[in-house]
């Protein structure tokens, strides 16, 4: 039944005045409703008026946000969003329907504030989900699964069977390169059957590049190049991990990389099994043959270490067949150590190295065969220049005397020397060896003994270093305290250094040796015993004793420091406040002569210092 509306009421009813005009007044089939281009021809927005094209009358059916756009309530206004027109079952567009985001566009959720809006929420064909059998991929997921949004095309988006996937020709219909610009067409890339890929033979095992031929991936199909089946304990090597290991970027080739047989075994392990975890890359993990070892330096290459840090470089820890250490008893020694000791890389072959037992031992004919000279190079044992010989063949000194040679500067022998009278001597052990470039007080460490400019000499008249800070006793070992004949002088055992202040007895706190008032002479011998005197009382606390006057008086200025050291005749360098008048005394010095011998003698040496009396 037909119903007349009216642009009055918005093309949903009349206002009863209005008389039909096909343009303000409008005589309307049934079912039938005015669109406009501002509501996408799905509603009508309230102002424009019926033209035929911008505005004009629509055939379908009404439905609302009200009733999940199935039906229409009657309340909603026809605004395009809340209420819209849909075709009708004769309509070639009558599969249109609402879809939303919120069902991947395959159906309406039926939320009232989900409303038609173009994008989230909008009219469109009603997607079929794929038949039973078949998946829908498309390729915003790698034609992995469908994002939802995508509407079958057979290139976008596709159905393919449950048991296919698509691949393509970049990788090489293994699997999808998962390029964006790469997309189905049945040729380049299309679908094909997930099991295709045959299972490995019983026995043999798959590997392929993208596991570092270690496993396979399950994808390759075996080619000897990308996917190989291997033998049990056969494993893929190169020539970049020197054939014990794989670098990660070669391919099979037969010759710089190819399988090869043997165990595996890891740093973790102790090179001696594998953890299953180490990067099969020829130092961490590597693949030995059944024969070989890992060695490494610090057991002399007869085993490895077991520290973690010690890795297979081919240098220090290496592989090797398996070296066998020395005997009990023995030690290894090699050329490349001049027959003393083992550079820990020299194999034993009895002529650059060999094993010799504690009573043996090497010598040369530079000595005679007595022992092994160091001037000289040994490159392999021969009979006729370096001999393996008995340690018995060897006299040691005689009693009371000491073997000394050159190359311990005469002081201790190296063990190889025998005494030549120049090079090695046996020397009393009351004596020793000096020359003159140490004075005759010790030896440089370069000389060789002729008798006359190195020779020996008695400890009792070697002279040795004395110093005032250790007052001429022994001397104070500081490297700044050097013999210079005053502070620092040679003392022989029979010498000691006396002061005139002491009577030329003794030695006072103050005085340097200068030869005149205090000097160097022999000791003398110790007076006998004085009886013990009987005990008496103990003497009353005298003052102490008034300082010696000096009758030569002289003004500050002549005696205060200079760096020329000349002063008055007769003065006493280190004590020359003495020679000052009792004016001057306690205008320099702040006390008078009496106080001044009271004083500590450190107090004595800072006042003299604050006026240049030092």
């Amino acid at each position: 039944m037909s119903r007349v509306v009216c642009h009055h009421g918005n093309y949903n009813y009349t206002c009863g005045k209005c008389h039909p005009d096909g343009v303000h007044c409008l005589d309307l089939p049934p079912n039938s409703w005015v669109v406009c281009h501002h509501s996408n021809f799905l509603g009508f927005c309230g102002k424009c008026k019926v033209d035929g094209t911008h505005c004009k009358v629509q055939t379908g059916r009404l439905v609302c946000a009200h009733q999940q756009y199935r039906g229409a309530c009657g309340s909603c206004p026809l605004n395009g969003r809340m209420s819209i027109v849909l075709g009708p079952a004769s309509d070639p567009n009558s599969d249109l329907a609402v879809v939303c985001a919120h069902r991947g566009f395959m159906d309406y959720c039926g939320e009232q504030h989900c409303q038609v809006d173009g994008s989230s929420c909008r009219v469109m064909p009603r997607v079929r989900p794929p038949a039973p059998g078949f998946v829908r991929v498309c390729h915003h997921h790698q034609f992995a699964r469908t994002c939802g949004s995508c509407l079958p095309d057979g290139r976008h988006c596709v159905d393919i069977a449950d048991d296919d996937e698509v691949v393509c020709a970049h990788q090489r219909f293994l699997r999808f390169c998962g390029a964006a610009s790469c997309l189905y067409d049945g040729d380049q890339c299309k679908a094909m059957k997930k099991n295709r890929v045959p299972p490995p033979p019983a026995g043999p095992r798959r590997v392929c590049p993208h596991r570092q031929f270690m496993n396979t991936c399950g994808d390759c199909i075996p080619d000897q190049v990308h996917c190989v089946d291997l033998a049990p304990n056969t494993y893929i090597v190169c020539e970049h991990a020197d054939l014990r290991g794989f670098c990660g970027s070669c391919l099979p080739n037969g010759t710089s990389c190819k399988p090869a047989a043997g165990r595996i075994v890891c740093v973790h392990n102790q090179y001696e099994s594998a953890c299953g975890k180490c990067a099969f890359n020829g130092r961490l993990s590597l693949l030995l043959e059944p024969e070989l070892i890992v060695v490494c330096k610090h057991n002399g290459f007869t085993s490895y270490c077991r520290a973690s840090k010690c890795q297979v470089d081919g240098k220090k820890c290496r592989v090797s067949e398996r070296i066998a250490a020395p005997l009990p008893g023995y030690s290894r020694v090699c050329h490349c150590r001049k027959w003393t000791g083992f550079c820990n890389a020299c194999l034993v072959d009895g002529v650059h190295c060999v094993d010799i037992s504690a009573d043996h031992d090497i010598a040369c004919i530079h000595t005679n065969f007595y022992a092994l000279c160091l001037e000289n190079e040994h490159p392999a044992l021969n009979p006729e220049t370096l001999r393996i010989l008995p340690k018995s063949r060897i006299v040691g000194a005689a009693a009371g005397h000491r073997r000394v040679c050159h190359h311990r500067s005469y002081v201790d022998t190296c063990g190889r020397c025998h005494p030549d009278n120049r090079h090695c001597i046996d020397l009393p052990d009351d004596s020793v060896v000096v020359c003159h470039h140490r004075g005759y007080h010790g030896h440089c460490g370069e000389c060789l003994l002729d008798g006359d400019y190195c020779k020996t000499m008695r400890k009792s008249l070697l002279a040795v270093p004395a110093c005032r800070h250790m007052d001429y006793v022994s001397h104070c070992a500081d490297s700044k305290c050097a013999v210079d004949g005053a502070t620092c002088v040679y003392l022989t055992s029979a010498q000691e250094v006396v002061c005139a202040h002491r009577d030329f007895a003794a030695l006072c706190a103050t005085c340097v040796v200068d030869g005149v008032r205090c000097r160097l002479q022999p000791k003398s011998s110790p007076p006998p015993p004085a009886p013990a005197p009987a005990p008496a009382p103990a003497p009353a606390p005298t003052p102490p004793p008034a300082p010696a006057t000096t009758a030569a008086i002289f003004p500050y200025e002549q005696l205060k420091f200079n760096a020329s050291g000349r002063y008055p005749a007769g003065v006493d360098p280190r004590e020359r406040e003495k020679y000052l008048s009792d004016e001057e005394f306690e205008k320099y010095l702040g006390c008078t002569k009496e106080a001044w011998v009271g004083l500590a003698e450190w107090k004595r040496t800072q006042k003299k210092k604050a006026c240049d009396l030092w």
